[in-house]
């Protein structure tokens, strides 16, 4: 094993070298403190690279394994109602960190943090079955996170914590697990289910009841309207879905707390509804961002309020990454509870 990780130690040093060499070349001015800082930078990654277990360099295949027609793979599909299903059950349960700051008294119980009738995952849908409280997750995203206002156009890291905060109205992801005869739109999310109208020129979203950001305070129309007319609709704002991005001229109105409609000039079909999933239908914290959106706060600028919930200064590590966007935001995430899984 000791020849293996010499093999290894000699493999990462002449990357390194050539990684600087590169580096130096390409530098315009040959500035002595952007030449430390790259050096600096490849050396922390020499470090990581060597807490990766040694393998066998030595037995490395020297040829690439045959390739395999993935064509002849079979899986089973499943129906669109086979995956989730909206509805109330008579217990629930939680990790048990969470049971701790309930028997601590600060957190509410459970049934009282969830919506009436929450999003409950199928087991049947679930390849590896229920899950286990605990562990370690370890996971690489595309990007230092920009900040936490994504109605803004902020990212959160691409491929990571992004996806654990946002929660947009309909879903696209577990479409692959669909049937193809049952593949007419995306799967629900924050809305309930949706109708058109007979010449498909209305489209009626009605929402999940009691869902509740993270703070407690409750999501509904408000929520969306407010990305829809604040952020979507406002040439200063940098969102992710343009101003026309369900069609040119198309408007929103707010039929009560749980119901929104969107009109369009023509009609429409299921692919729309599907530009309502991730990264561009996702409704944001209207009660925390509102107050800071110059429409309604005269000393505020476009500028302040794309920063308004800012990520950390320092990001020396994940878990300072997370605990630093939870204390930015109020002290708690910004974010819509609205599943449970069985």
């Amino acid at each position: 094993m000791k020849e293996n990780t010499n093999i290894i130690d000699s493999e990462i040093d002449s990357l390194l070298d050539e990684f600087l060499d590169s580096v130096k070349a390409n530098s315009r001015s040959g500035n002595k403190k952007f030449w430390n800082k790259a050096k600096g930078l490849a050396l922390g990654a020499g470090v990581l690279a060597m807490c990766v277990p040694a393998v066998s360099v030595a037995e490395k295949p020297s040829s690439m394994p045959p390739e395999k027609n993935m064509s002849t793979l079979t899986w089973d599909l499943l129906g669109r109602d086979d995956i989730w299903d909206y509805k109330a059950l008579s217990k629930y349960n939680e990790a048990p960190f969470l049971a701790d700051l309930v028997r601590q008294g600060k957190l509410p119980p459970v049934e009282q943090r969830l919506p009436k009738e929450p999003l409950v995952h199928k087991t049947g849908a679930l390849v590896d079955g229920i899950g286990e409280y605990g562990g370690v997750f370890r996971h690489v995203i595309g990007g230092r996170p920009e900040g936490w206002n994504w109605m803004a156009g902020q990212h959160q890291g691409w491929g990571g914590i992004n996806m654990a905060m946002q929660e947009c109205l309909v879903r696209n992801g577990p479409l692959w697990q669909v049937k193809p005869e049952e593949q007419n739109g995306p799967l629900p999310n924050l809305a309930k289910n949706w109708t058109w109208n007979g010449s498909k020129t209305q489209l009626t979203m009605n929402l999940v009841e009691g869902i509740k950001w993270s703070d407690g305070d409750p999501f509904d129309a408000d929520d969306v309207v407010f990305w829809w007319e604040d952020n979507v609709q406002d040439p200063n704002v940098q969102a992710r879905m343009p101003a026309e991005g369900l069609g040119k001229g198309t408007t929103m109105d707010s039929l009560d707390v749980h119901t929104i409609r969107f009109n369009f000039k023509e009609p429409q079909g299921p692919q729309r509804v599907m530009a309502l999933a991730y990264i561009q239908g996702c409704p944001g914290p209207s009660h925390i961002l509102k107050p800071l959106h110059p429409k309604y706060n005269s000393s505020a600028t476009y500028d302040s309020y794309r920063n308004a919930l800012p990520g950390c200064p320092s990001y020396t590590s994940l878990m300072k990454l997370w605990s630093c966007a939870g204390t930015r935001i109020t002290g708690r995430w910004m974010r819509p509870v609205t599943n449970y899984r069985t």
